[in-house]
């Protein structure tokens, strides 16, 4: 629940081509996930619009969902990506099945939601 009607919050986990149809509808796109950013755990990197584009394309690293970001972007905009989009990234201590974060990627969520949250002011303005 955001308290804001123009956000839809969905839990992507291994959803992979389902999510295709919402982000393809979508004018507006944040994904917050686990990534690989050759930093300590826990550190938090946003790359938004282009830049996301350009991590993501240069960036296909190993990962526990089904289909990738960057295809799933691909498939569900077939090349009409969001007009604003941006990848919060979290640094994961170890990336493996485990549902659980570990001690720095839970500390780092609430950072990760308050960058979500002013991504969300700024594109609303």
């Amino acid at each position: 629940m955001t308290g804001r009607p123009e956000v839809e919050c969905l839990d992507g986990g291994t959803l992979s081509f389902t999510l295709a149809g919402a982000i393809g509808e979508a004018a507006r796109l944040i994904v917050i996930d686990a990534t690989e950013l050759l930093a300590p755990p826990g550190i938090v990197r946003v790359f938004e619009d282009a830049d996301m584009d350009r991590f993501l394309g240069g960036n296909r690293k190993r990962s526990v969902h089904d289909v990738g970001l960057l295809d799933l972007l691909a498939v569900a905009c077939l090349g009409q990506l969001p007009v604003r989009r941006a990848l919060i990234g979290i640094q994961p201590a170890v990336l493996d099945w485990d549902g659980a974060p570990s001690p720095a990627v839970a500390a780092a969520i609430p950072q990760a939601c308050a960058i979500a949250k002013s991504l969300i002011g700024r594109w609303t303005a």
